[in-house]
């Protein structure tokens, strides 16, 4: 059985909103406790919920706000896809990162695999 539409929605709901918020552990709670984020592609993937809570601490390392802009959600089965932007904020400066991500979902809709889209031509100054 795989997770619905509306369980999908929700949890990328959660996901940008928990990012805007500073919310750690009600991010972590939307993963898979096996689950993997690789962000960026390429990079070495983070295995488990203990390396996706260390990923979290180094990006959310330092004085800065986060927001993000959702821009659209496309689900199909098990996967989907979300771009959107994130604006940080800190020490006077403004950063835009255009991202698409793409994630699997385990059939209770939490996040299974997480693989973010995106390179130095994704950021601009907000």
């Amino acid at each position: 059985m795989s997770a619905s539409r509306a369980q999908v929605e929700t949890t990328l709901s959660a996901y940008l909103r928990c990012w805007s918020e500073d919310d750690r552990a009600g991010w972590l709670d939307l993963f898979d406790p096996e689950a993997s984020v690789e962000d960026p592609v390429g990079s070495p993937p983070h295995q488990g919920v203990e390396a996706i809570g260390a990923f979290w601490d180094r990006v959310h390392q330092g004085e800065m706000s986060i927001r993000c802009e959702l821009h659209r959600i496309v689900t199909c089965g098990d996967e989907a896809l979300m771009i959107f932007d994130v604006i940080t904020a800190g020490a006077g400066v403004e950063m835009r990162v255009q991202i698409a991500d793409l994630f699997t979902f385990n059939a209770q809709g939490k996040i299974a695999t997480m693989k973010a889209y995106w390179d130095e031509r994704c950021l601009s100054m907000a």
